[in-house]
């Protein structure tokens, strides 16, 4: 069982007796990625303007791919946000990547690092 808070994992065997409580989470809402810092993202919700800050770790191997504009979509919990869904596709910039190395053959797949230091192939 994980914890939707703070995601620390919890050894747990439900019987078939118990009952488990369900918890509603807010209807999703549309934000846009601010600024990020070393440590957080600040987010705007785009109707309201109201400013959240979510700590990068809350969206896991994903924050690398955040970047500013971006649009996010939340889903919460008393004003605690659980889930983050960012859009499915993104453009980044390529700021290495190696030549070709035959001359007259092109390589299908070479590496790249991206302007946000994440290595990807091309």
């Amino acid at each position: 069982m994980r914890c939707v808070q703070d995601s620390t994992v919890v050894p747990h065997k439900f019987r078939s007796s118990e009952q488990v409580e369900t918890v509603e989470l807010d209807p999703p809402q549309n934000h846009t990625v601010l600024y990020i810092d070393d440590q957080t993202a600040y987010l705007m919700h785009a109707d309201t303007f109201e400013q959240m800050e979510v700590p990068l770790s809350a969206f896991g191997d994903r924050a690398a791919w955040l970047q500013d504009g971006m649009p996010v979509r939340v889903r919460s919990h008393n004003g605690a946000p659980l889930e983050l869904t960012l859009p499915a596709r993104g453009a980044y910039e390529v700021v290495e990547t190696l030549t070709g190395g035959r001359e007259g053959k092109s390589d299908n797949v070479k590496p790249a690092k991206l302007a946000n230091g994440v290595s990807a192939n091309q």
